[in-house]
């Protein structure tokens, strides 16, 4: 055979827990500790906008390009995981902008606790902190991208699942290092890791501090975030081929959840009623050390359920289909409208170093 067809199996993937120095200046290679394997195969995509004679009027007697230009390049990927408490704090933070990390237990091994916030555009300003990841393709690819940015995420569990998703969504500045990484970290363990299953899950819904547990009657419940950020506010005169920021845009938390309806009505009251509830998303893994597990706990303080609220089917049971949609969730008072709560092993994320 003239060449070595390149297997996906041999492909490998890394990311660092910390930012850059500055927008669209590569985080260095000694930063790059974790190395995971996310589902499916889904390098990044590289987009080129070109300024062309294709086409133009006063053609020379030619309808087809003979000069170009390149205006601008792009990148975007996406990033899908099984959830891990490690994961979820990077991507999270990515997104929100805001962790506050603190040691607990020492161990060893030490556990630390990230909580998680969108950042406040009037204090912490409109700059979203950038990363980046390394991808190996195939053997003569080492794709290290610059100006990283989390659009977006959500995590995920429905009935039959053993596992909970934590998909995501990146754009960066559209520059990259086309080289291998220095050391090149091996395959995080779940020790490492903390992977959280279905088994740790559990949903509550209630009045505002005091939610209860319905987790015996969840079919299905997810969890979009986004930060707003867009591709165009990036660009701006002097910036050249590449993005030279990431601004908040217009955040945005949207559950949903499908629930087993029950004897006696209760989901119908809470929509008549426009009663506003309290949801939490508690995943609980493995120890950790003394008395600490990886955990994820997803506080929304103000949930306003419908619209539209519609009832149906899950499976041969009838069900509650609850989307409040993003403007269902309220701004409550002295809190933040969601808070992130992570607990693993990392000491810190989005230091710059």
């Amino acid at each position: 055979m003239a060449y070595n067809p390149q297997r996906i199996f041999e492909s490998a993937f890394a990311w660092s827990p910390q930012k850059e120095t500055g927008f669209g200046t590569a985080v260095i290679d000694a930063l790059f500790t974790h190395g995971c394997q996310p589902q499916g195969f889904d390098p990044p995509s590289i987009t080129r906008t070109f300024r062309s004679d294709a086409g133009k009027a006063w053609g020379q007697g030619a309808d087809r390009a003979t000069t170009r230009a390149i205006t601008r390049q792009d990148i975007a990927y996406a990033l899908n995981f099984e959830l891990s408490a490690l994961l979820m704090a990077h991507v999270a933070s990515c997104c929100m902008g805001k962790v506050v990390s603190t040691p607990g237990e020492t161990g060893p091994p030490a556990a630390y606790s990230h909580v998680i916030t969108f950042q406040d555009p009037l204090v912490d300003g409109l700059d979203l902190a950038s990363t980046g990841h390394w991808f190996k393709p195939a053997d003569d690819l080492g794709i290290k991208t610059k100006g990283a940015v989390c659009s977006e995420f959500s995590v995920a569990y429905s009935l039959g699942q053993s596992l909970i998703s934590l998909n995501s969504n990146w754009i960066a500045n559209g520059d990259y290092v086309n080289a291998d990484l220095a050391n090149v970290p091996a395959l995080d363990l779940d020790t490492v890791m903390g992977t959280l299953f279905e088994k740790g899950l559990d949903i509550q819904l209630g009045p505002v501090a005091s939610p209860v547990s319905i987790a015996d009657r969840v079919a299905a419940i997810s969890l979009q975030v986004g930060n707003g950020v867009g591709e165009t506010e990036g660009h701006y005169p002097g910036t050249g081929l590449y993005k030279g920021r990431a601004w908040q845009g217009k955040r945005i938390i949207n559950p949903s959840l499908t629930v087993f309806a029950k004897e006696t009505d209760d989901i119908l009251t809470l929509f008549a009623g426009d009663t506003v509830q309290e949801l939490k998303i508690v995943i609980t893994g493995d120890l950790i050390t003394g008395t600490t597990y990886f955990s994820v706990t997803i506080d929304i303080p103000a949930v306003h359920f419908g619209n539209p609220l519609k009832i149906g089917a899950q499976g041969n049971f009838v069900a509650w289909e609850l989307t409040p949609g993003d403007e269902g969730v309220f701004q409550p008072a002295a809190a933040e409208p969601i808070t992130i709560t992570v607990v693993n092993k990392e000491p810190d994320f989005l230091l710059a170093a």
